[in-house]
C-alpha cells in the first residue's frame, strides 16, 4: 500500500481505526510465518495479541526542511492511542536505501499489516494506491544521485503487483468522515513506487497486508 499525501498529518489515523485488517497466513508447505504469539515475545508496551502496524514516511529531500510523509507518520505515532501497536519509520529517498531499511523494520518487528506513507506536493486530496508497477523512471535524482530511467524494479518480474490492503474501504471511511480521498491506480514510477513494488513482492507469500 502506498499512500500520497498532501499536506495533511491526522488523517492516517481515520484511515487505520476505520478500516479492519485480517491477517492471512501462508499455505502450507515450506517455512512458515511466525504466529501471532511468537511475534508477541518481543519486547513490547502494549497487551499481548494486540495486532502490529509498521508505518513509514520519507525523510526530507536534500535542502527541504520536512517532508509532509514523515510528519504525518511522526504525529501519528505520538498521538495514537488506536487498538493496535503501531511502529513507525522512516524510508530515505534513495532507490537502494529505502527497500534496506523497510525490510529490516518488518524483519525486526515482523507486523501484522505494513503501510507506506509519501507526499505528494500539490495533491487536493489523500489518494489511496492501488497498483505498485514494476518500473523505475526517476523524475529526478535521489538523495544518492541515483536516477534510472526505464529499468525495472525486479528483472523478470510481475508487471505489477496489486495492494492487498482494502483500497475502496479505506477511501469510503475517509470520504464519509468529510476527507477528500480517492483510490488511485498508481505512485509512479519513482522511489515510493519502488518500495510500494519491492514490499507487495516480499510479503505477499507471507500474507501480510500491505
Amino acid at each position: 500500500f502506498e499512500s500520497c499525501v498532501p499536506e495533511t498529518r491526522f488523517r492516517l489515523r481515520l484511515t487505520l481505526e476505520a478500516t479492519d485488517v485480517h491477517v492471512k497466513r501462508r499455505p502450507g508447505g515450506g517455512a512458515s510465518r511466525p504466529t501471532r504469539a511468537a511475534r508477541r515475545t518481543l519486547r513490547s508496551p502494549y497487551p499481548k495479541g494486540m495486532p502490529r502496524v509498521l508505518i513509514t514516511g520519507f525523510d526530507p529531500m536534500p535542502g527541504a526542511p520536512a517532508d509532509s510523509s514523515s510528519d504525518a507518520v511522526r504525529i501519528l505515532a505520538e498521538t495514537w492511542h488506536g487498538e493496535a501497536e503501531l511502529v513507525a519509520r522512516r524510508l530515505a529517498v534513495n532507490f537502494d536505501e529505502a527497500p534496506r531499511r523497510l525490510r529490516a523494520s518488518i524483519a525486526k518487528h515482523l507486523p501484522d499489516a505494513v503501510i507506506v506513507v509519501a507526499s505528494a506536493p500539490g495533491a487536493a486530496e489523500l489518494r489511496v494506491e492501488r497498483l505498485a508497477v514494476n518500473l523505475d523512471d526517476a523524475e529526478a535524482p535521489d538523495v544518492a544521485g541515483n536516477r534510472p530511467v526505464d529499468q525495472p524494479v525486479v528483472p523478470g518480474g510481475e508487471n505489477a503487483l496489486w495492494t492487498t490492503l482494502p483500497t475502496k474501504d479505506i477511501v469510503a471511511a475517509l470520504t464519509q468522515r468529510g476527507l477528500p480521498a480517492r483510490a488511485s491506480m498508481s505512485p509512479g514510477s519513482d522511489v515510493p513506487n519502488h518500495v510500494f513494488y519491492a514490499m507487495q513482492r516480499e510479503l505477499s507469500e507471507w500474507g501480510v497486508p500491505s
